[in-house]
């Protein structure tokens, strides 16, 4: 086996990097009564109730994130452009930072990298050359849907963060296992990134590996969407308006 040695790079964990905005607020996807009274009375009695932080990245909708109907015909929770975009946004400002994911990957998880290079590397000089691109297709298909995460997560801790009045106060226990999550998505992704441009030179392949991640970040976003569905929405019985209430006690 061809000897593999490894760089070490600076482990800049907590480096402070370019932030997306504060996520929009609920209020700022509210009714406007006035100009819909009618729209805005059926859907504050709507049966459906979910936590306020949930349409911060999601919305009602009957498309889902690739524009195509739900099965069922139903309205379901959908991610939002802005926050796809907003993803994409802190995956390209974490670009510069590869080193830095690599070295984490290599500090957690070094056994398992030389397993994984053992592995493939033999794969790779035994094989005919048109079992090659499939074996390293499927490595980089890891690698997208790895960054994809990684992304994901750093820009759930952001926001997070940025939900805090108090910059000086400690940090709440929600945001420090967003920050365990961020370190584990990126530590997950530093040790494929490696193992596959490792084998891209083992391959002789020119140039260097190139990743697109949006199709992952808008399979993860549903992925999301459904999951908080399941577990955070509510039905409650529909609430009759007062008039109603009125009424009935009238009738009484």
């Amino acid at each position: 086996m061809t000897k593999i040695i490894y760089t070490n790079t600076p482990d800049n964990r907590e480096r402070r990097e370019l932030v997306p905005k504060k996520a929009t607020e609920h209020e700022d996807y509210s009714d406007d009564t006035s100009a819909d009274p009618e729209g805005a009375e059926a859907r504050m009695f709507s049966n459906e109730q979910y936590p306020d932080w949930v349409f911060n990245d999601y919305g009602k909708s009957n498309l889902d994130v690739w524009g195509r109907r739900y099965k069922d015909g139903k309205t379901h929770l959908s991610p939002k452009a802005n926050t796809i975009q907003g993803i994409l946004d802190v995956h390209k400002a974490s670009e510069k930072h590869y080193g830095d994911m690599v070295q984490m990957g290599l500090n957690s998880e070094g056994e398992k990298i030389e397993l994984l290079l053992e592995h493939y590397h033999s794969m790779i000089v035994n094989v005919p050359d048109n079992y090659v691109f499939p074996i390293m297709r499927g490595i980089a298909n890891t690698v997208q849907t790895a960054l994809a995460e990684r992304a994901y997560r750093k820009y759930l801790f952001i926001n997070g963060v940025n939900r805090q009045r108090d910059p000086e106060a400690p940090m709440p226990e929600f945001v420090e296992k967003l920050q365990d999550s961020m370190f584990s998505a990126a530590s997950f992704a530093g040790v494929w990134f490696h193992v596959h441009k490792q084998l891209w030179d083992v391959a002789n392949w020119k140039g260097q590996p190139s990743y697109r991640i949006e199709n992952d970040v808008k399979s993860r976003l549903q992925n999301s969407a459904t999951y908080i569905e399941k577990t955070y929405r509510t039905v409650q019985s529909p609430h009759a308006p007062m008039n109603q209430h009125a009424k009935m006690a009238i009738n009484c």
